[in-house]
């Protein structure tokens, strides 16, 4: 590893009057947003997320449940409540097609 070439950039001040606070609250934040992406790039995809829980779910449930009635009463995930596509058809047209406010 140490006879690795590695990439560095250098950022130079060109503008000696420019306030020092300023210029490090600059680069904190610059700092921040590659180690946010760095951070988010290792966290596990949706998807994957998604299969963890249906393999969870599915490892729960015993072989009568998967063949006959399955029990999902361990299972607390809400029902998510769609809108039905003429209802926001008239939403929107209520709102005179403004999408912020409908």
């Amino acid at each position: 590893m140490l006879d690795e070439m590695v990439n560095v950039t250098v950022y130079y001040v060109t503008n000696h009057e420019v306030d020092v606070a300023d210029l490090l609250l600059a680069m904190q934040i610059k700092s921040r947003l590659i180690s946010d992406s760095k951070i988010n790039s290792a966290r596990p995809s949706a998807g994957s997320l998604i299969g963890a829980f249906g393999k969870k779910f599915m490892a729960s449930m015993t072989i009568n449940a998967i063949t006959c009635h399955p029990d999902t009463s361990r299972n607390t995930t809400p029902i998510q409540k769609r809108l039905m596509q003429k209802e926001a058809a008239k939403v929107y047209t209520a709102h005179e097609c403004n999408e912020e406010e409908a």
